[in-house]
């Protein structure tokens, strides 16, 4: 397994430093989901400091309307704890809410010491979910002066979770823009949802922010691009389902395409060779990965 990280995490190096692929854009996927948990400050400001420019990243609202880095609008039993350090289950992890929780409550949940089954890498280090602010201004705060950092943000909706795990669409986006006008990033932002209602809010009210349209792969790129009615600056479908016709019609309405989540070496090559213009990824630097020892 870990031949076959070192082999893809290469070609991600190749693809981020050969001169003429300068473009190409690697994205840390939950901060650096395969290194450090998922979502945490740790784990952003490790990826910056080896070296990641484009961070891809979930945001929920806590009861209390601050926004939280979360992937999950609850507290998910494969990586939290609860408020008091007890064990979640993943029969009832929905009841710990995080629109129904004060973020004070929130922050009290470990998030970062459960052995993750997928990612047997991931450093077990004790985190907290942080509020968008935090993860903004301390990666800010980090930033070379010569380097600009990206943020890929998702907002995680749902018709069926309006107003039980997350406000309305117009009012999330107005609180996630909210913050990032706060931590004035609004140029090196992007906001992304698989929610064309959350995409069409922002486009109207927000033209300047651009915006990543995500697919997944039970869904068509081709229904959901015509439901939203316009062009988004990115597209980014499930790997398994982009195709070369895929790129080819993407690109000639102007558009990027960057897949998720990509962390198979085959796949990454046979992406490439597609014409993809960057990937997302749980590996976005070598440089952490533990030598092999075989």
């Amino acid at each position: 397994m870990r031949k076959f990280l070192l082999g893809f995490l290469s070609l991600v190096a190749l693809m981020s430093c050969n001169p003429k692929e300068k473009e190409f854009e690697i994205y840390g996927h939950r901060g650096w989901r395969g290194h450090y948990p998922e979502n945490s400050i740790q784990g952003f400001v490790a990826a910056a400091k080896a070296g990641v420019t484009h961070f891809e990243m979930d945001v929920v609202i806590s009861g209390d309307g601050l926004v939280v880095v979360s992937h999950e609008p609850w507290l998910s039993s494969k990586i939290c704890s609860d408020p008091n350090r007890n064990p979640i289950y993943e029969s009832t992890e929905q009841a710990y809410n995080i629109f129904q929780m004060r973020y004070s409550e929130v922050a009290r949940a470990e998030c970062g010491l459960i052995a993750h089954a997928d990612f047997p890498d991931q450093k077990k280090i004790s985190a907290k979910k942080p509020l968008l602010s935090a993860v903004l201004d301390t990666l800010e705060k980090i930033r070379p002066s010569s380097v600009e950092y990206f943020y890929a943000i998702e907002i995680k909706s749902t018709p069926q979770g309006d107003n039980r795990f997350h406000p309305v669409p117009h009012i999330f986006a107005d609180n996630v823009l909210g913050v990032v006008k706060l931590n004035r990033v609004e140029d090196r932002v992007y906001i992304q949802s698989f929610d064309n209602r959350v995409l069409i809010y922002i486009r109207e009210y927000f033209p300047e922010i651009p915006l990543i349209l995500l697919v997944d792969e039970n869904e068509s790129v081709d229904e959901k691009w015509v439901d939203l009615a316009f062009t988004p600056e990115i597209i980014a479908p499930h790997y398994s389902i982009v195709s070369k016709e895929m790129v080819r019609d993407v690109h000639e309405a102007g558009a990027r395409i960057i897949p998720w989540t990509v962390n198979n070496i085959h796949e990454a090559q046979r992406l490439r060779e597609l014409g993809v213009d960057g990937l997302i990824t749980d590996y976005p630097n070598q440089h952490l990965l533990p030598q092999s020892s075989d």
